[in-house]
Parts: C-alpha cells; sequence; structure tokens
C-alpha cells in the first residue's frame, strides 16, 4: 500500500510523504487544541458577558479531541491557546 498522498496546488503534483503527513497532522491537532485553549480564555475572560456562552462550546471541544487519541499529540496546544489569546490582548 502507497503511503504518500496527492496534494495539487499552483498546477504543480506533489507528493507528501507519510511522515509528512504525519507531521501535518500533528500541527492540525495542534491548532484544534489552541483553538480550545483559546475559546476557554475568552470564557474565563467574559464570564459575565459572552463567556457563558463560550465556555460550553470549549467543554465540548475539549471532550470530543480528548476522545481521539491521537489528538493527544497536540495537547501542548491548549496552553498555547490560552497564551495566544492574553499575548493579543496586551
Amino acid at each position: 500500500m502507497d503511503s504518500r498522498m496527492p496534494v495539487n496546488g499552483a498546477g504543480n503534483s506533489v507528493m507528501i510523504t507519510g511522515s509528512r503527513r504525519s507531521l501535518l497532522r500533528s500541527w492540525v491537532w495542534f491548532g484544534a487544541w489552541s483553538l480550545v485553549g483559546a475559546a476557554y480564555a475568552v470564557g474565563l475572560v467574559g464570564i459575565l458577558t459572552i463567556g457563558i456562552f463560550v465556555l460550553p462550546v470549549a467543554i465540548i471541544g475539549t471532550v470530543l479531541l480528548a476522545r481521539q487519541p491521537a489528538s493527544l499529540r497536540g495537547a501542548p496546544g491548549l496552553v498555547a491557546g490560552l497564551g495566544l489569546f492574553f499575548m493579543s490582548l496586551s
């Protein structure tokens, strides 16, 4: 079985090997966890206003991501998402 995946961009055809695909998936999981972390930050900062609506979304995202064993690679993104929100405020 071939572990390469074709990717087309700007008229070029490139093959991504299994190790590159694994790295790409790691970054996707990191990004997903970062979004959840940012949602927690927004929810905690705005707890009296919009936070009450954002926190359930963050909790659902956490549950869905935690159920995927492969997603735990990107779990440090949770902390990065929290920090990214507060960095944008400063």
